[in-house]
C-alpha cells in the first residue's frame, strides 16, 4: 500500500499526481475528488497550473470538459488536440486551454474495488499527444493503487465522523439514563414516600386512639396503603411488564394496547399470525420496546386516537407493523428528526445489530406505518451434522491432508531503489506475489542502495537512474566495484539510448523503461538471476 506514513488525503493525492506526471512526462496535472452531496469533481491538488485555471475546473459536472465526460462515461478520456475534440469545441472550456498553453488531455477514473467512483486524475500537455499503451498500463496499475488509498483515507474519515457521531449519541443516550431515574425518584418522592408517611402517621393515630374510632382510621389507612401498592405495582409494570418476562410476545402487545388505552385513551387494535412459540427473549423485548416506542409517537404527535399493531411470525423471523391514520410527517424534515428521532434510532441500532431493520413510512396528512424486521436465527441440524455419505463431512471417512513439503529452493531477494514512492511501491506491489521473489528493502536515494546493498547482499538492485543525494548510476558503479555480484536492473524515463547507455556503462546488468510494460521488468529480473544457476552450487527459482 502507498504513502501509508502520509498524514493527510493532500498529501497523498500530491504523491500520487507527482508519480502520474513522472510516467506520463505530461506539462500539467490535476486530482480530482467526487463530492458525493453534490456529484461533482473538485480539484484536491493540481501541478503547472493558475489559479484562474483552478477557479474554473474546480467544480466539475458530469459532461464538462474531459474529466466531466470520463464521469459521466466511467472510463477513460483521451483527447489528442483540444482544437479539434468535440467535447471542447464551442465551449468556455477550451478557451481556458487555450490561455493556459493545453493543446492535449487524458482524464482517468480514480474507482475503489467495489467500483465506487472516487475521483479522477488527469494530464496535460503543451502539444498534441496520445499517451501509448504501455504509458497507459503504468496508469492503470497507478490508478488501482491510488484509489485503494483515497477509499482508505476517506473511510477513516468517515470512520472518525462515525465515531463523533456515536460518542455524541452516547451523549445523549446518557442523558436520557439520567432523566428517566430523574423521573422515577421524582414519581417516588412525590406519590409513594408520600402516601407511606401519611399510613405512617394514621397508624400513629389509631395506637393512641380507642377501639371504636381506631376501626374507621385502619379503614382509611388500608385505603391509603393499597394506593402506594397500585403505585408501585403501576410503576413495576412499566418498566418490565410481567407478561414480556414470560416471553408470550401476543400477549404482551394485547396488554400494552390495554395500558395505552387506560393511560391514554388510545384505542389500538391488535393482530397476530403466525406462531410464536420459542421466539428468544431478545426479539421479543426489542419488539416490545419497539411497540411502546411506536404508540407513544402516535400519542404525542399523529393526532389521531386509534393505531393498529399486527404482528407475523414468517419463515424468516418476526415482522411488526404499528400505524396510525394520522396527520403523519415528512420523514426527511428536522422537525421530524427531532420529533422521532433518539427512540426510534436506538430500536434502528438495536434493530441493526440482530440483522434485521425499521422502517417509517409517512406521508404528511395520510399517516405513518412503522415496521420492524427481525430474524430468528437458528441453527440447522442439517448444517451442523456431519452428513454420513461425504467424505469431506464425516471425520472417519475425510481422507488425510498431505502435510505440505518444506521448500528447499532459494528466493531471489530483491531491492528497490527509486526516489518516488509511489513508483517504488507500485512495482513492489508488482511483483511481490511472483514465485521465487522476495522484496528485502526499499530506498530513495543512491546513497542507501548502496548502504543496503552492503547490509543485505540482495541477488538484485532495481535502481531508478536519476535519484537525489548519489544518482542510480553513480550508486551502480558503486555497488559493482565492492560486489561484483549483485545483479543491478537500471530503472529510467529516459529510453535506452539515453539512460541505458549510461546505466550499462556504470555496470547494469540489464535495463528497463519506466515508459515499457510490466512485464519487461519480470523478464529482466529473469535474465540477470539465470546464468546463476549453472554452478557454484546455487539453485534459484524460475519466475513463471
Amino acid at each position: 500500500m502507498l504513502c501509508t506514513q502520509k498524514a493527510t488525503l493532500h498529501e497523498v493525492v500530491a504523491e500520487i499526481l507527482d508519480a502520474a506526471l513522472d510516467i506520463t512526462g505530461a506539462d500539467f496535472g490535476n486530482i480530482q475528488l467526487l463530492d458525493p452531496a453534490t456529484g461533482c469533481l473538485k480539484i484536491a491538488v493540481q501541478r503547472g497550473f493558475a489559479q484562474w485555471w483552478v477557479d474554473f475546473w474546480d467544480n466539475v459536472p458530469e459532461g464538462k470538459g474531459a474529466c466531466g465526460t470520463a464521469l459521466r462515461r466511467r472510463r477513460r478520456i483521451i483527447i489528442e488536440d483540444v482544437e479539434r475534440s468535440g467535447i471542447f469545441r464551442g465551449t468556455p472550456g477550451l478557451d481556458v486551454l487555450r490561455r493556459s498553453g493545453v493543446r492535449a488531455v487524458q482524464s482517468t477514473p480514480l474507482a475503489s474495488r467495489s467500483g465506487k467512483l472516487l475521483g479522477m486524475f488527469s494530464t496535460h500537455y503543451k502539444e498534441p499527444h496520445r499517451p501509448g499503451p504501455h504509458t497507459l498500463e503504468w496508469l492503470d496499475l497507478l490508478a488501482r493503487q491510488a484509489a485503494d488509498l483515497i477509499g482508505q483515507r476517506q473511510s477513516q474519515a468517515e470512520l472518525a465522523e462515525r465515531s463523533r457521531e456515536l460518542a455524541r449519541l452516547a451523549s445523549e443516550v446518557s442523558m436520557a439514563e439520567h432523566r428517566e431515574r430523574r423521573r422515577i425518584a421524582d414519581h417516588l418522592h412525590d406519590n409513594l414516600q408520600q402516601w407511606l408517611v401519611g399510613a405512617r402517621m394514621q397508624a400513629q393515630a389509631a395506637s393512641r386512639s380507642t377501639p371504636a374510632k381506631a376501626r374507621s382510621i385502619l379503614a382509611t389507612l388500608d385505603g391509603t396503603l393499597k394506593q402506594a401498592i397500585d403505585a408501585t405495582r403501576n410503576l413495576s409494570r412499566e418498566l418490565a411488564p410481567p407478561v414480556a418476562t414470560k416471553g408470550n410476545l401476543p400477549e404482551t402487545l394485547q396488554w400494552l394496547a390495554q395500558e395505552f388505552q387506560r393511560q391514554h385513551l388510545l384505542e389500538a387494535t391488535v393482530e397476530t399470525h403466525g406462531d410464536f412459540a420459542n421466539v428468544p427473549e431478545p426479539q421479543c423485548i426489542l419488539a416490545y420496546t419497539a411497540a411502546r416506542e411506536l404508540l407513544l409517537n402516535t400519542v404525542k404527535h399523529s393526532g389521531s386516537g386509534t393505531a393498529r399493531l399486527e404482528l407475523t411470525r414468517t419463515a424468516e423471523g418476526l415482522l411488526l407493523k404499528v400505524g396510525d391514520p394520522g396527520r403523519g410527517y415528512d420523514p426527511k424534515s428536522i422537525v421530524a428528526k427531532k420529533a422521532h428521532g433518539l427512540g426510534l434510532l436506538g430500536i434502528r441500532e438495536r434493530a441493526a445489530s440482530m440483522g434485521g431493520r425499521l422502517s417509517v413510512e409517512s406521508t404528511p396528512g395520510r399517516g405513518t406505518t412503522s415496521t420492524l424486521a427481525l430474524p430468528l436465527a437458528a441453527a440447522s441440524p442439517a448444517a451442523a451434522t456431519p452428513h454420513s455419505n461425504c467424505k469431506a463431512c464425516n471425520p472417519r471417512t475425510r481422507p488425510a491432508r498431505k502435510r505440505p513439503q518444506p521448500l528447499t529452493r532459494r528466493r531471489t531477494r530483491i531491492v528497490f531503489a527509486d526516489d518516488h514512492r509511489i513508483v517504488r511501491e507500485s512495482l513492489i506491489a508488482l511483483i511481490k506475489n511472483e514465485p521465487g521473489i522476495e522484496v528485502v528493502g526499499q530506498c530513495e536515494n543512491g546513497s542507501e542502495a548502496v548502504d543496503l546493498a552492503g547490509k543485505l547482499q540482495p541477488d538484485v538492485v532495481i535502481m531508478d537512474g536519476n535519484m537525489p543525494v548519489m544518482d542510480g548510476i553513480e550508486a551502480t558503479r558503486s555497488i559493482k566495484s565492492r560486489w561484483p555480484s549483485i545483479r543491478i536492473i537500471g530503472l529510467s524515463m529516459m529510453e535506452e539510448s539515453e539512460g541505458g547507455e549510461k546505466m550499462r556503462a556504470a555496470g547494469a546488468d540489464e535495463f528497463v523503461p519506466k515508459s515499457g510494460p510490466p512485464e519487461k521488468l519480470l523478464a529482466a529480473i529473469q535474465r540477470t538471476i539465470r546464468p546463476r544457476s549453472g554452478g557454484g552450487g546455487e539453485k534459484t527459482t524460475q519466475i513463471a
